[in-house]
């Protein structure tokens, strides 16, 4: 028997087009038609996907969950990290760890959701993207125990104001490599100039 997938909306098109993008656990960022006009960035969905050409129809749509509890109170941060996956992840690549990071927000206190975790949960974003940072001391030693820490523990993880200001410099490289990132909407943290 066919399951259904699940998947968050990443990016909702105007009405007329009647478009989303989604990452799907099992087959990535796609393309789809979902045939309702009820969703909002972040919502998570089940649905039974039918491959149209480039595009793959959602049949069978259900909404699971809107992040109307997270976003309540950090919502600009959401939007950040959908709009991240949106522009980093490529359409029909397999990242089911990211998939997984993004629903741990749902399932968080907000009062965890500080300004270090933040840093540190698109620090690990990056991280299982693949990108990894120039500089040798943060490579050598902090990085890599930040990579292989679990969501859950960085919740409760706590740093110095130098790791801090190391891992925001690392946010501000990776998104700079992106050739659209001078058109992000959500960059709230980064300082005017550092995006060419």
């Amino acid at each position: 028997m066919i399951r259904k997938h699940r998947g968050i909306v990443l990016r909702r098109y105007t009405p007329r087009k009647s478009k989303i993008i989604v990452l799907d656990r099992e087959l990535g960022k796609i393309e789809s038609i979902p045939h309702v006009d009820i969703l909002c960035h972040g919502a998570v969905i089940e649905y039974f996907p039918k491959k149209m050409c480039l595009l793959y129809k959602l049949e069978s749509f259900q909404l699971i969950v809107a992040p109307l509890h997270f976003a309540r109170d950090h919502i600009q941060f959401l939007h950040h990290v959908l709009e991240l996956t949106y522009y980093f992840v490529p359409l029909d690549s397999r990242v089911p760890e990211i998939f997984d990071l993004l629903l741990f927000l749902y399932r968080m206190k907000n009062s965890s959701c500080t300004a270090t975790f933040q840093k540190l949960f698109v620090c690990k974003f990056f991280a299982l993207l693949g990108f990894f940072p120039e500089n040798k001391k943060m490579r050598q030693s902090y990085f890599h125990q930040l990579v292989g820490i679990s969501i859950d523990t960085l919740v409760q993880l706590s740093i110095n104001l130098e790791v801090e200001y190391a891992l925001q410099q690392w946010i501000y490289s990776c998104v700079a490599q992106h050739p659209r990132a001078r058109f992000f909407k959500t960059i709230h943290w980064l300082k005017p100039g550092e995006i060419p």
